[in-house]
């Protein structure tokens, strides 16, 4: 039997990987949370200029951590996907078929995805701070903690429902039943 650590890390190894390798992955994973802050952000900020809201502080500041959970949300949420892609081409059977603990294998993956979740989260917040020079960074942390937690919650909620569906149609259609409520 394979140490469950290292038969995580691979997991979690393979998962980032596979996303640096994917330059268009990451380049819609950020250009889709940049045009809400630069068209929404930017387009209500000056609507709402003057206007007392949201407890004085302007849109801005109130609508960047919204950004960043949503963009969090749908990289966490869809990597699911992975799961079906794998099963599509034969990978999961090699997984399972594996000396390696099904239990670290599904959490080196989870790990992954919940990296690269985090790493986008973190390039959309500094790409805010580069667009809005006055956030306050008083509420980093309280943010870096929220999307670590949103990741995890959503990835793991995506690699089980794509456990359990079989194309990639189904997984977007429930996809899109969970995430259109929420935002």
């Amino acid at each position: 039997m394979v140490n469950p650590a290292s038969a995580a890390y691979v997991m979690w190894y393979r998962q980032v990987k596979r996303f640096i390798r994917t330059r268009s992955r990451l380049v819609g994973a950020i250009l889709q949370p940049i045009f809400w802050m630069v068209f929404l952000g930017l387009g209500f900020t000056s609507a709402l200029k003057g206007a007392p809201v949201f407890g004085g502080i302007d849109y801005l500041t109130f609508f960047i951590p919204g950004v960043v959970m949503m963009a969090v949300f749908f990289t966490a949420f869809f990597s699911g996907i992975s799961v079906i892609w794998d099963r599509e081409f034969g990978f999961l059977k090699e997984i399972l078929v594996a000396p390696a603990s099904r239990t670290a294998t599904i959490a080196g993956r989870i790990l992954g995805d919940v990296t690269i979740s985090m790493l986008q989260g973190v390039i959309v917040l500094t790409i805010a701070f580069l667009m809005v020079p006055n956030l306050r960074l008083l509420g980093v942390p309280l943010v870096l903690v929220a999307v670590f937690f949103t990741a995890l919650q959503f990835t793991g909620l995506g690699i089980a429902l794509a456990s359990k569906l079989k194309s990639f149609e189904g997984f977007q259609l429930v996809n899109m039943l969970i995430a259109m409520p929420i935002f």
